[in-house]
């Protein structure tokens, strides 16, 4: 059986986008930070750069305890930390943020899933659009409308009580994940279920993100979802 190496801060490429989020008593307090992996400076240690984060440790009296996490190729992964100061010898905006925890995998899956209701409109696509460099917006109707059960950045589930239509296994997805997040992205029908997920619909439909001329897209895919996750959580501790 393989077993998956175990995650160390050396193993983090320069420019990797985290989040960090500021912990009060052991919740949030709601201060969250987009920062920029820079180098290690220990094992147990490492720069990052933020202008935000950087402004609020220089005013800070202590050193803050942040939740990090962050996606590195198809996983996602968190740890505790403390952001121990500012670090201007290294950037006018870098930050040292020591490493408390072990570095965790959120999930077992290559992407883990979310449970999230997006509205989602598919549409035809043609073959030879599948070669474009980016997809075409499209000035047609869409073939098929429905909600997201879970989604993840690999691929989404729809939930419907209206059939799926079509001949073909290829569709132009179109959906938001937030107002600076729109996504235009070839997907792929895997399969069709009469909805085992939930007794509210009588159709699910799995799709499968195409990413072959889109490599950054996946990326972004992921980052989006982490931020709505992040949001959702943050919303339901300060309500």
């Amino acid at each position: 059986m393989l077993r998956k190496r175990q995650m160390y801060l050396k193993f983090i490429e320069r420019n990797t986008a985290m989040k960090v989020r500021v912990k009060t008593g052991g919740e949030d307090s709601g201060a969250e930070y987009t920062v920029s992996f820079y180098d290690l400076d220990t094992e147990m240690a490492f720069w990052a750069k933020s202008e935000a984060l950087h402004n609020l440790v220089s005013a800070s009296d202590t050193a803050p305890r942040v939740e990090v996490t962050f996606w590195l190729r198809e996983n996602m992964y968190t740890f505790e930390g403390r952001a121990m100061g500012p670090a201007p010898h290294i950037d006018d905006c870098a930050v040292l943020i020591e490493q408390l925890s072990p570095i965790l995998a959120i999930s077992r899956r290559s992407d883990a899933r979310n449970e999230m209701r997006i509205p989602v409109n598919l549409y035809d696509i043609a073959p030879e659009d599948m070669a474009l460099e980016r997809p075409r917006a499209p000035e047609r109707a869409p073939v098929f409308t429905a909600e997201t059960f879970d989604i993840s950045a690999g691929g989404f589930c729809l939930v419907s009580n209206e059939p799926l239509v079509s001949s073909g296994p290829l569709f132009l997805a179109e959906f938001s994940l937030s107002d600076k997040n729109d996504f235009l992205l070839p997907v792929r029908l895997l399969r069709k279920g009469d909805c085992p997920q939930t007794v509210l619909y009588h159709y699910d439909y799995g799709f499968l993100f195409i990413f072959d001329k889109l490599r950054d897209e996946k990326a972004r895919i992921a980052s989006a979802i982490t931020n709505t996750v992040f949001k959702t959580r943050l919303a339901s501790v300060t309500r």
